[in-house]
Parts: C-alpha cells; sequence; structure tokens
C-alpha cells in the first residue's frame, strides 16, 4: 500500500519516536493479515517469516511493548523456540545484539 510506505518515510524523518508510531499500524496489518496462522505462509515457516522476524525485531529493540497482538508475540515465540536457532539467540555475540544502525545515526 502506497500510503504505507508515504508514513513510513515521514515516520523515519520523524527519528525513532516516528518509527515507533507509525510502526504501530503496520503491526495491526500484520496481525490482521496473519490471523491464526502459525506463520506468515501458514502451517509450515518460510523465508518471509524471517524477513519479518528482523524487521519487527527492530521494532521491539526501539519499544519493547510495541507488539499489542497477541497471535504476532506467539508467533515470535515459535521463531525463537526453533531448535536451529537457539544458539543465534542465546549467544550475547551473534549480531541480534548488534546496535540498529551505524554510529552516523541519528538514534542506534
Amino acid at each position: 500500500d502506497p500510503t504505507n510506505v508515504r508514513s513510513l518515510k515521514t515516520a523515519l524523518k520523524q527519528g525513532e519516536k516516528g518509527i515507533i508510531k507509525g510502526s504501530k499500524a503496520l503491526l495491526t496489518q500484520i496481525s490482521n493479515f496473519m490471523g491464526t496462522k502459525q506463520f506468515v505462509a501458514g502451517d509450515y515457516i518460510t523465508g518471509s517469516d524471517f524477513v519479518l522476524y528482523e524487521a519487527i525485531d527492530r521494532c521491539v529493540k526501539l519499544e519493547p511493548k510495541i507488539i499489542e497482538h497477541e497471535n504476532l508475540n506467539q508467533w515470535r515465540k515459535r521463531i525463537q523456540e526453533l531448535p536451529t536457532l537457539q544458539k543465534y539467540f542465546s549467544d550475547a555475540n551473534s549480531t541480534i545484539n548488534w546496535p540498529l544502525n551505524n554510529k552516523m545515526a541519528s538514534f542506534k
């Protein structure tokens, strides 16, 4: 939806607070789309789940309580509990713990 893209661009210009505000509406749309599905495409995990997880995780790093939808919280939990990703999520040196932006960004 072009409106969402414009809204996100506006949010990015407003910095961290703008991103948090703009992300809430997008999270609601994602929640509505996913409904009761276990993963983005249905009952099986796909690459889309990982791309979406990373995007939502960035929002959570900015505002830990940003997700107001239980289905998204449960979906994130399913991703985090995948056996092959346990080391990634538990390793303090993993990229999951790196800053969101480089040193020149207005917020980290």
